[in-house]
């Protein structure tokens, strides 16, 4: 089990965008949210899981009244661990099951607690 500790990414409303072609491409905040969140979890030296896993996520808790949807912060949170090779993919065959949640104690942060999965 490892638990790493990350900024917290852009809402899934906000990783990409699209052109006037119609392409797709990743905002610049995401962009800038990838660079920065790498640094801080190669700092950590994460280990690499080789197996199924669990995964939880706990967000920071909303520092406003504004409504906001904890879930909207798993995309690019999983995306970085498969990037870094922290879990092989994210996908049913390694990540078997994901909780999310808010944490009190975090600030601009998200938690992240990586376990092998056991059925």
């Amino acid at each position: 089990m490892i638990t790493l500790t990350l900024p917290l990414p852009p809402s899934t409303n906000h990783l990409f965008a699209t052109g006037k072609a119609g392409r797709r491409f990743r905002t610049p905040e995401y962009n800038a949210w990838i660079e920065e969140a790498g640094w801080v979890l190669a700092s950590q030296r994460p280990l690499k899981f080789d197996c199924r896993v669990s995964v939880t996520i706990e967000v920071r808790e909303p520092p406003t009244n504004r409504h906001e949807d904890c879930a909207n912060r798993e995309k690019a949170s999983l995306d970085l661990l498969v990037r870094h090779g922290v879990i092989k993919s994210d996908s049913q065959q390694h990540v078997r099951q994901v909780t999310m949640g808010w944490a009190s104690d975090l600030t601009d942060q998200i938690r992240i607690t990586i376990r092998p999965w056991e059925e």
